[in-house]
């Protein structure tokens, strides 16, 4: 400054103005999270006139901690917690830091290690482990050995053999040491195998159905087991050999699933048992009643007809019957039919043998809607026969071309006169139609 007076002006040494900055963050400390044992460290940046810097857990000031980082070496425990940084310059206020969490990665730890196992050779079988911790990886080994490829928490042998067998154990690593190795585990491998699994099965209404199973090994038991309707198997009561046998199949059994379970848990396949019904079959023979000198006669009426149906009885042979072979009496004709699943059923019907009669034989006679069968003697064939209704009148006739036939004949119901003459040969008959 310069002052002026009377005598003359005088002037002031100089003097220096400094403005100070208040202490301000420019880059807050992050949270952390490390292994137990490792070191961290907090930083922070900041500006200020004369800043001071003081670290604090939880609020409350850590002796020492008086730079712009903060590191703790070999970290526990009792470290975790939050950590922040008062920043105090010459002028005030001071500026308090984003609050850091400091946690500890867990190391890897088993909470269920895997069991030990005994299995069937040709069966599969798996280990599991289960672990906690931070990146965890798996390595499964096999007495003491690593196991190429078996990197996750399971490890499965798929159809076991006899040298699978021995301890398996799995070590497991996190990100943050040290890694752990599990319980052993044995894998026991039983000599019992299955070498012929159960076949399905098909069988006719009523017949039989047999499965078998076939296993190697000592001692081995079983127990057959049936499922019906896709249901759950349940065992079947004394069914405790290598055969099921089923007798007298019912249709409710089409469908069921039938396993055997070997030594008390190695399931066989599964084997379906199909049940066929029996044909429906019948037999209405074309005669109820044959003269002793009726022709022979072709068996027919047995539906369903085909090569598979086959006519038996007495005095039946080839599918023919000669009435003259029978005495007098009632007969049981047999008509049994093989379907194409080679299920059969049978149906019979009656006949009656009557004694010889004339050299003409109408039967029935009455003959309903006309129908008839003619049995004529061999000396009238090639003959003719007329026939007259009961006013006298030529109703038809024709030349008797066989022994036996059957005829429909359309003439209104009433009585009517056959009269059959070959040469000096000639007969006559009475015969009645109703409709």
């Amino acid at each position: 400054v310069i002052v002026n007076g009377t005598c003359g002006a005088l002037t002031s040494s100089t003097a220096t103005l400094t403005v100070n900055s208040l202490p301000a963050i420019t880059s807050h400390p992050t949270s952390q999270a490390v292994c137990a044992g490792t070191n961290v460290t907090f930083s922070v940046t900041a500006t200020g006139t004369g800043i001071t810097y003081q670290w604090r857990k939880a609020g409350v000031n850590i002796g020492g901690a008086i730079s712009s980082s903060y590191t703790i070496t070999g970290v526990a425990a009792g470290d975790v917690g939050n950590y922040d940084v008062v920043i105090s310059g010459i002028c005030t206020p001071s500026v308090t830091s984003n609050i850091a969490a400091l946690s500890i990665i867990p190391s890897p730890a088993i909470t269920v290690h895997p069991a030990s196992q005994t299995v069937f050779v040709g069966t599969n079988v798996t280990f599991n482990v289960t672990a906690t911790g931070a990146g965890l990886t798996y390595q499964w080994r096999k007495a003491g050995v690593n196991i190429t490829g078996a990197t996750s928490s399971s490890y499965t042998i798929t159809n076991v053999a006899l040298t699978d067998a021995g301890s398996f154990d799995v070590v497991v690593t996190g990100t943050c040491p040290p890694a752990v190795n599990s319980n052993a585990a044995v894998l026991t491998v039983n000599t019992i195998a299955i070498t012929t699994q159960p076949a399905n099965q098909s069988a006719c209404v009523g017949a039989n159905a047999t499965f078998s199973i076939v296993v190697s090994g000592s001692n081995p038991t079983y127990q057959w087991q049936v499922s019906t309707g896709g249901g759950p198997f349940t065992n079947i009561a004394g069914a405790t050999s290598s055969t099921l046998a089923l007798t007298g199949v019912t249709q409710s059994m089409n469908g069921n699933q039938y396993r055997c379970v070997v030594s008390g848990s190695l399931n066989s396949t599964a084997a379906t048992l199909t049940v066929n019904p029996l044909p429906v079959v019948s037999l209405i023979l074309p005669f109820d009643t044959l003269y002793q000198n009726s022709p022979i006669q072709t068996l027919t009426g047995g539906t369903p007809a085909g090569a598979t149906g086959v006519y038996s009885g007495s005095g039946v042979g080839g599918g023919v019957i000669n009435p003259g072979a029978f005495a007098l009496g009632n007969y049981i004709i047999n008509y049994r039919f093989t379907d194409g699943n080679g299920c059969s059923a049978s149906a019979t019907d009656v006949f009656t043998i009557i004694p010889k009669a004339d050299k003409v034989n109408l039967f029935p006679n009455p003959a309903v809607n006309g129908q008839v069968t003619i049995v004529v003697a061999p000396e009238l064939v090639g003959g003719k026969a007329t026939v007259y209704n009961d006013e006298g009148q030529k109703v038809s006739d024709w030349i008797v071309s066989g022994r036996q036939t059957v005829y429909r004949f359309k003439w209104a119901a009433g009585h009517y006169t056959l009269v059959f003459v070959k040469g000096s040969v000639e007969v006559t008959k009475q015969l009645i139609i109703v409709r």
